[in-house]
């Protein structure tokens, strides 16, 4: 069973601050066994980016 998080995103934050926090949140139970030549765990976290107000992520240069 994997845990779900939502990362709230807003033009203030910067993109790639909001899409490290969503790799490292992804990378649990793959990396460090795929690292270690273990096989790959079921994803731990199912992780979504969302905005307070539902409206499509706009970072602060626009993109």
């Amino acid at each position: 069973m994997s845990i779900k998080t939502v990362v709230i995103g807003s033009p203030l934050a910067g993109t790639s601050v909001l899409f490290s926090i969503l790799d490292v949140l992804a990378s649990v139970g793959r990396d460090w066994e795929m690292l270690h030549g273990m096989p790959m765990k079921a994803p731990v976290f199912q992780v979504s980016l969302r905005t307070a107000d539902g409206a499509p992520y706009w970072d602060v240069n626009g993109r």
